[in-house]
C-alpha cells in the first residue's frame, strides 16, 4: 500500500469503490505489508417498518391486519466489494460485486375466534 485507498463518499462508484492505484504488487519473494481492514466497506441504510391494527367485533371475535416492510425506503446497499488482486489481473478488484435485496413488503390478515 503506497497511499490511503479510501475515496471520499462523493467519488465512490460501483465500478471503483476504493482507489486501486494505492496498492502495488511487491517484488517476488516479499510479502505485502497491508493490515486487514484498511479499506472501508459500504455501510447500511436500512429501515424495517411494521404496522398493525386490531379490530374487535365481539368478545370472542376480532380481526388483525398487519403490514411489514423490509428496507422500506429501498436504499441500494452494497454488500460485496472485491478486495482480491492477482498481480496484473484486471478483474473486479475494487468493484462492487453484490448487493442486498431491495424492498420486501408483506401483508397479513388474521381472524381470531
Amino acid at each position: 500500500m503506497i497511499s490511503n485507498p479510501n475515496l471520499p463518499h462523493s467519488q465512490r462508484t460501483y465500478s471503483e469503490y476504493f482507489n486501486t492505484n494505492a496498492f502495488v504488487v511487491p517484488p517476488t519473494g516479499v510479502q505485502g505489508t497491508v493490515d486487514p481492514g484498511v479499506v472501508r466497506g459500504p455501510g447500511q441504510n436500512n429501515w424495517d417498518i411494521s404496522f398493525g391494527k386490531s379490530f374487535a367485533f365481539h368478545e370472542s371475535l376480532h380481526a388483525e391486519l398487519r403490514g411489514d416492510m423490509y428496507n422500506a425506503f429501498n436504499h441500494t446497499q452494497w454488500n460485496a466489494v472485491s478486495t482480491q488482486s492477482a498481480g496484473g489481473y484486471t478483474g473486479p478488484f475494487g468493484q462492487v460485486t453484490g448487493s442486498r435485496e431491495g424492498r420486501i413488503i408483506q401483508l397479513a390478515a388474521k381472524i381470531v375466534f
